[in-house]
């Protein structure tokens, strides 16, 4: 069987930033499985596998604009600085976890500070960033429709992994 939309596919895999850090991998998270051309995953993942069989091999790099996406400066975001009164000592640079609108920890950078405002980067921290992928494809089948039906929901609320941020359901 073949990787094309609607299978699930699972994956062994590994995903390294340009500092060759691993960002996630198989061994930290598990076998990763999803729903091919739903958006669950990194453009660049699907691309490479589609059309692949199981025990297809990997190793290479998946491009920024692939990958995370380029910095967005829709995504630099003014906060009043009341909201950070719990936070001793702010600073540019600092790296704060918070939760998003799909109740997931996302990190974000602070940016810049004046004596309102404290600006944060909700970009990826991979964004800009090629991503050495590695994979060994373990498993392909066909979807069933409940799978079908949870990914046509998850690509509705836009909460695929595509640049914005990087989790799995």
């Amino acid at each position: 069987m073949k990787v094309t939309n609607d299978k699930v596919v699972t994956v062994e895999y590994s995903l390294k930033d340009n500092n060759n850090i691993v960002i996630d991998s198989s061994e930290i998270s598990g076998p990763f499985t999803y729903v091919h051309g739903h958006e669950q995953t990194l453009e660049g993942m699907e691309d490479i596998l589609l059309g692949q069989e199981e025990d297809f091999i990997f190793d290479g790099v998946i491009p920024c604009e692939k990958a995370y996406g380029k910095k967005d400066k829709e995504f630099f975001m003014p906060v009043p600085k009341s909201e950070f009164e719990n936070i001793d000592d702010l600073k540019v640079g600092m790296s704060l976890s918070i939760m998003n609108n799909y109740d997931e920890s996302q990190d974000m950078e602070i940016i810049s500070i004046d004596d309102t405002t404290v600006t944060i980067d909700a970009n990826s921290p991979y964004a800009d960033m090629d991503i050495k992928f590695t994979c060994k494809v373990l498993e392909i089948r066909d979807a069933t429709e409940e799978e079908l039906a949870e990914a046509a929901e998850e690509e509705e609320c836009g909460c695929g992994i595509e640049g914005d941020h990087d989790h799995h359901h």
